[in-house]
């Protein structure tokens, strides 16, 4: 999964559709709600990015959009499933259970602790994005792509397996991916 994640943060990048292009977000998200936050007991205790020095007030809606799609994209290469912007522009992430995101949802909600994106104002079911002031987290769930799996799923070398032993089914070996996808785990069950 990891790699897959990689992977496409690496197209990406190479397509030059990360935020500040003039295309949309290439990463999928769906608004979860706003949650408060404890410094003693973070759900999402990995910080992720800090924009805080680089929030633009007078462009607000350009930055926060780019800031939420990078978030998205480090999410999404770290491997996370949910990720939470907090104190404007603070991005939190971390390994998220369902039964977690479960507690959070009956125990941490904070309705008054999250604004929308489009001039600050109350986050509503509506508003297209929100984020956390200080100790809230307004959650997204990434969406995972998922790819199809080679029509043929063998291997094409006789030396993948000895290849996989010396960890080169990464994406910087994109020929070993390419030649092994059964022995580098490219293959759905």
């Amino acid at each position: 999964m990891a790699i897959l994640a990689l992977s496409l943060f690496v197209f990406m990048l190479i397509m030059n559709t990360l935020p500040g292009t003039d295309s949309a977000c290439p990463v999928s998200f769906v608004k979860k709600g706003c949650y408060k936050d404890e410094d003693s007991n973070r759900r999402l205790p990995d910080l992720l990015l800090n924009g805080r020095g680089d929030v633009n007030w007078a462009n607000w809606n350009t930055f926060i959009q780019g800031f939420i799609c990078d978030c998205a994209n480090t999410t999404l290469s770290k491997g996370y499933k949910y990720f939470g912007i907090q104190f404007y522009a603070e991005c939190w992430g971390g390994d998220v259970t369902e039964a977690m995101m479960q507690s959070m949802e009956s125990n941490d909600k904070s309705p008054d602790g999250c604004v929308n994106t489009a001039g600050l104002g109350s986050c509503s079911s509506e508003s297209e994005m929100c984020v956390g002031k200080e100790w809230a987290n307004y959650v997204y769930e990434v969406e995972i792509p998922t790819t199809k799996p080679p029509e043929d799923c063998s291997d094409k070398n006789e030396n993948c397996q000895q290849w996989k032993e010396w960890n080169l089914c990464a994406e910087k070996y994109p020929k070993v991916l390419e030649q092994c996808p059964k022995s580098c785990n490219l293959c759905t069950k």
